[in-house]
């Protein structure tokens, strides 16, 4: 998956320009950067690697430990650690920094990760998730120059097929790939884990080298840990929007703001770690919601798989 864009960032850094990778949770993101990280070391980099942690984010310098620095400079706060950091960056060779999750890293590293790339010029790669650049939730929003934003689209109908051939060892026909492409969006970690938990519940079966549904439904218990994750944090009208909306399926925006309110409509969208599974926000000029899962009794999450 990727290949494209894992071709271009490389020649980006190539040429001394920095990139942003961005999408919501379950993108492809870290699987993109890992990919980037290890072309660039193919090519001659030294690659400084790193990533942030919601657990750790709390923590001053959590991240940047990763770059094994023992500490040094940490007495003199993070303009000390970008001193240590940013005599290597200056030695001869190619070298980049490569940040995962670049919202979640703490404060003071990120300070550090700043301080070091405009001081050295190192071309640097961090993946980040899709809010709005007004948001609070980003982060990470100082621009540096020369840098590019690569954001990563869901997956079409053929790159879902591609995803489940790899996932599962034999092709899906094609009403597994359009069932798993209606119910996930597009999204590659509920492709892999609606194909993965589907095999574990013997909802697949394989017949003539090709995998197919044994009945009408992907939902199983296995997917249970999978829906909280992506409801985890929400309020309960946030909830309650969510259930509307998955009933109601896809609507233009204009008749949905008389069932939900647009505040709550904003709030969804506002939030790039907690991932609507009923509806996203189109980018079309119409202004359209497309719906990805719809509800189901059977679930507490509302998704009918």
């Amino acid at each position: 998956m990727f290949e494209e864009e894992v071709r271009r960032a490389l020649g980006y850094v190539a040429g001394g320009v920095s990139v942003r990778i961005v999408g919501g949770p379950g993108s492809g993101k870290s699987t993109v950067l890992e990919s980037i990280a290890a072309g660039l070391e193919k090519a001659g980099f030294t690659v400084y690697s790193l990533s942030g942690s919601p657990l750790l984010n709390d923590t001053p310098f959590a991240g940047i430990g990763a770059l094994g620095l023992e500490g040094r400079g940490q007495e003199n706060g993070p303009l000390g650690v970008a001193n240590v950091l940013a005599e290597q960056l200056a030695q001869r060779g190619a070298r980049a920094i490569v940040v995962d999750d670049i919202d979640e890293l703490d404060k003071e590293s990120v300070a550090v990760i700043d301080i070091v790339q405009r001081r050295t010029e190192r071309p640097l790669v961090v993946t980040m998730d899709d809010a709005p650049l007004y948001s609070m939730a980003s982060v990470f929003t100082p621009a540096r120059w020369p840098e590019t934003t690569m954001r990563l689209s869901p997956l079409d109908y053929d790159q879902v097929n591609k995803l489940l051939a790899q996932t599962l060892g034999s092709p899906p026909d094609v009403d597994l790939t359009t069932a798993v492409l209606m119910k996930s969006g597009g999204n590659p970690r509920l492709v892999v884990r609606i194909a993965q938990s589907a095999e574990l519940s013997e909802q697949l079966v394989l017949l003539d080298g090709q995998w197919s549904m044994s009945g009408h439904t992907l939902w199983n218990e296995y997917l249970q840990s999978t829906v909280q994750e992506l409801l985890h944090g929400l309020s309960a009208d946030e909830r309650t929007a969510l259930h509307t909306l998955s009933v109601v399926g896809a609507r233009p925006l204009g008749p949905l703001m008389q069932i939900v309110e647009a505040d709550i409509l904003d709030s969804l969208e506002m939030r790039p770690k907690r991932p609507c599974p009923a509806q996203q926000r189109s980018s079309s000029s119409t202004g359209a919601v497309r719906s990805i899962p719809h509800a189901s009794n059977k679930s507490s999450a509302k998704l009918r798989l």
